[in-house]
């Protein structure tokens, strides 16, 4: 079935339809850029947008080494090894799509950042615990074996370390109308619905799961490409290129789907717990694993960590005594942060019944380069059994 599922996806000499239509755009392959690549080898539904929206909530840092589950072309991979600074090794069981995805990263001149090799995500060829994050892109739809998929990726990676996917559930209203992009007519497809897939990633060991509906943009991003195919104005660098003479009727279904309630397209992040094969178990121990989550969160622009342990009622001052509530605090966060390397130093943990106070030194490189000091103080509270952060306080010198 593997192999069925490699050649519903790519047959021939993928590297070879790319490069004739750069040709006929009149693009020389000298001097190439990914935003030159990107109408084509983001081959998953909406593309490029997809995976700007995705890598949005990514909390990756420069130097870090993530993994691409089922990577196609390589266009995500080089995407977030540029983006990021950080290392990227990707996977795919469609040979085509391995080798056009080394060649176009050999162009790019990436490869110290992006590796790519044929293999199957329901057997990763990677030692435990190796990538500081790892991600699949409409990839799952055609995974018989989505607990064993899973539980790939939870072993290889890092305590603490994210999981996002994005893909086409199952919607409440019945199975899909075929051909759609990952199936011609039902064979090798796996749909579930969003509520089993997490389910499944809780029994993983997967935590902190924040799951998006994305169904609307999806409908948009086809009704726009149904368009232009039906004026005959699609360009001719373009994903339709991989999906054939089928692209229009795949690219109608697909659409018609979701808005019958047949699919249910999802954007999901999760992580694999810091702690594994051990629970805190007294308010001291719970709190020093929340003080370092909290600093390795702001380190990685980490959203859902934050979304799960700040409370409703949170606020914060910042370094330049400005105060801000939750959803202000979340907006800071998910941008790039403008210092690296920080570390906690001194930490003093007081805890007053059901309330706590954290004090610490802090330690951190500058953009400069320079290293920089400051402290933090953050406010712990009990509520219904959950430590919250309800407030906090930084400085930096």
């Amino acid at each position: 079935m593997t192999a069925a599922i490699a050649d519903h996806w790519g047959k021939g000499d993928v590297y070879g339809l790319i490069v004739s239509a750069l040709n006929k755009m009149s693009k020389p392959l000298e001097g190439l850029t990914i935003e030159d690549l990107a109408p084509v080898d983001h081959f998953h539904a909406r593309g490029l947008p997809a995976t700007v929206e995705l890598a949005d909530r990514l909390p990756i840092a420069a130097g870090q080494h993530i993994l691409d589950i089922g990577c196609g072309l390589g266009g995500p991979a080089r995407y977030l090894a540029k983006r990021f600074q950080c290392r990227v090794s990707g996977l795919d069981i469609t040979p085509p799509f391995v080798d056009a995805a080394n060649k176009l990263t050999a162009l790019l001149r990436m490869e110290s950042q992006v590796q790519i090799e044929h293999g199957d995500g329901q057997r990763l060829p990677y030692p435990d615990a190796h990538f500081d994050g790892a991600y699949t892109q409409h990839v799952t739809m055609n995974v018989a074996d989505r607990a064993g998929f899973f539980a790939q990726a939870y072993r290889v990676l890092k305590p603490g370390a994210f999981f996002a996917l994005t893909e086409h559930g199952l919607g409440p209203q019945g199975n899909p109308h075929y051909p759609v992009p990952w199936s011609a007519d039902g064979t090798g497809a796996y749909l579930v619905t969003p509520e089993e897939t997490r389910a499944i990633l809780e029994k993983t060991g997967f935590a902190d799961i924040v799951i998006e509906d994305t169904g609307a943009k999806y409908v948009a991003g086809y009704r726009m490409m149904i368009e232009r195919a039906e004026k005959g104005a699609l360009p001719p660098l373009g994903t339709h290129l991989l999906l054939g003479e089928t692209a229009l009727p795949k690219t109608r279904n697909a659409a018609r789907n979701i808005e019958e309630g047949r699919t249910r397209p999802i954007q999901l992040l999760c992580r694999k717990p810091r702690q594994t094969g051990m629970q805190a178990t007294t308010d001291l121990e719970i709190l020093e694993e929340l003080n370092k989550g909290y600093v390795d969160s702001v380190q990685n622009s980490d959203v859902a960590w934050f979304e799960k342990h700040l409370s409703d009622d949170f606020l914060n001052t910042n370094s330049d005594g400005s105060l801000v509530d939750r959803a202000g605090f979340l907006a800071q966060i998910i941008r790039p942060q403008a210092v690296r390397g920080l570390e906690p130093r001194k930490v003093n943990i007081r805890i007053l019944g059901d309330v706590a106070i954290i004090h610490a030194k802090t330690v951190y490189t500058k953009a400069d380069g320079t290293t920089g000091a400051g402290r933090y103080t953050d406010v712990w509270q009990k509520r219904e059994g959950r430590w919250l952060c309800v407030a906090a306080h930084v400085t930096r010198g």
